[in-house]
This record gives C-alpha cells, structure tokens and sequence, in this order.
C-alpha cells in the first residue's frame, strides 16, 4: 500500500507514468525497508542508485548512507524528486540514461572507487539484461547489488551451463558472486500494477575471485557476447572458419591447451563450458594477444 506522502505527491505533480519506460513504482514500505536492511549499510557507504523512480528507496537509503547517486532516465520526475528530497543533502541525482553513462568514470570523478561501492536497482523488464552486463562491464568489483526484476528474468539471471537460458548474464552473474532471492513482490507492491510478479535479487561479491580480478570488464562482457552468438557450435571449429587462427597466429595453440588442461574434446561447445571455464578461455585468448568480440 502507498505511503501518504507518494500519494500526495502524484496528485500534486500530476505524473503520468511512461508504459514505454516500464516505468512500475515500488510502493510497498515493507520492500523499501527490506532492501535497505538487505545492502547491510553504514554511515560511511555510498550507493549507487539505477532508476530513482519517485524516491520512495531513494529517501531511505539516503538517510542509512554517506551518500546516495542517484541515475533516473525519466527528466519529467525532477519537480516530484527535487520537492521529495529536498532535505536530503546525501543526494546526488544524475538525469541520464544509464546505458549511456561510463559508470566507473563517474564514480572517480567523485573520488570514489568502484570497489567501496554498493548498488540498488529496479531494472524495467525490457532493459534487464543491458542494464546488468552494464554493471558487470563498468562496476565489476562493486561490493553488492541488490536488484529488482521481474520473475521471468531470475531464470536468465540463474541458469546453469548446458540450459537453454544459459548466457552472458547467467556467467557473469555466477562469477561475480552468491546470488539468492529474498523477497518476493506480487503486483500490489508497485504503482501502476504490472501483469507479473517480481523478484528482488541479492548479489554479493565474492573476493576470492572478482575483487582481484581486473579482467572482469567491458573486454570480457564483449567476448561473452561473441561467443555465445553461436553457442551451439563447435567452437575451435568457428574459430577456424572465420579465420580467426590466421588472423591471430597464437591462438590455435592456446586453444590446444585450454582443450588439454580442462580435459574437453576438441568439439567442445560454449553452451556446456562453466563459468570459470569461459573466463579461462579469454584469459588464454588474451594471453595470445587475440582479441574476440562482436
């Protein structure tokens, strides 16, 4: 149910919100306050915001954190958000697309690190997968993501090798760490009411492997993508047809012994090859100086 103050701010801004933006508000206090509890903040954390929406989250991570960057697409919220937060000196809005922003940049031209940083967002349905491969492509180490999605995305986000859903998202996701749902919202948490449930999804970094690793970023994203393009195919086989052993003269040979140390056959496929596994492989591709991407 909405709280008071969101009610009186619709009314008196008159917002109309934008189907094309999937644009679906949480209203539900008792899921603003889970996801507060849940990104375990202090006094001294930053957080990064994806889609501020009418600030109903914005407002109660603000008054946990440091501080609170804020990227809301939608420009037609500034009179609603700036009035609703107006109070709120731990606020930084960003007016921007995310898809658009450099993530990273951003964060250092305030003098932060993208390691220290924790992340919320409610990722609209038709933007979910780009939004995600964003954030694993700008803020690899980011500390912890809490995110809301729709409940047909948690099977993208989740699925193991060898699965139909099985891609970029689902390793990156593995990769980066534990992930677990912890709440589960039906239609009346949010205003207007969308036609499905949604989730929220708790990510936390796992240090041993992604907080060292700097090759978890934009560069590994695109070779994701490139080889899944064709996940079903015999992959040295691709390679060798598109001329990619010509092109890069010392990749054949590591390929050869990917296929040995990992004890694959030689016609092996992307669709089967664990997450740790693919990020072998394009260490092994760059070690060779060959560059795979779309």
């Amino acid at each position: 149910m909405a709280d008071q103050n969101f009610e009186e701010l619709i009314n008196k801004y008159n917002f109309v919100p934008n189907r094309a933006l999937g644009q679906n508000f949480l209203i539900s206090r008792r899921a603003v306050l889970n996801i507060a509890d849940e990104l375990e903040l202090t006094p001294s954390d930053v957080v990064l915001e994806i889609g501020a929406g009418t600030g109903q989250l914005t407002r109660e991570l603000a008054n946990r954190a440091r501080l609170v960057i804020a990227v809301e697409l939608d420009r037609r919220l500034e009179p609603l958000l700036t009035s609703y937060l107006r109070d709120m000196h731990s606020v930084d809005l960003i007016w921007a697309d995310v898809l658009s922003v450099d993530l990273r940049d951003l964060l250092e031209s305030k003098g932060l690190q993208p390691d220290t940083i924790k992340i919320a967002a409610n990722l609209p349905y038709y933007a979910t997968t780009d939004i995600m491969l964003k954030l694993f492509a700008d803020l690899p180490t980011a500390k912890k993501m809490i995110l809301m999605v729709q409940k047909e995305a948690v099977g993208r986000i989740t699925a193991k090798p060898g699965s139909k859903q099985y891609g970029p998202l689902s390793v990156l996701t593995s990769l980066y760490g534990e992930i677990r749902t912890f709440m589960k919202l039906s239609p009346q948490h949010f205003w207007p009411r969308p036609d499905i449930d949604s989730s929220l999804l708790s990510l936390t970094a796992r240090r041993d492997l992604i907080g060292a690793d700097v090759g978890l970023g934009t560069e590994f994203v695109d070779f994701l993508i490139y080889a899944f393009q064709h996940r079903r195919k015999q992959f040295l086989g691709r390679l060798r047809k598109e001329g990619k052993f010509d092109q890069f003269l010392l990749l054949e040979d590591a390929m050869s012994c990917f296929v040995l140390d990992n004890n694959l056959n030689s016609d092996f496929r992307i669709e089967n090859l664990l997450p740790e596994q693919l990020l072998e492989l394009y260490k092994r591709a760059v070690a060779a100086e060959s560059y795979l991407s779309s």
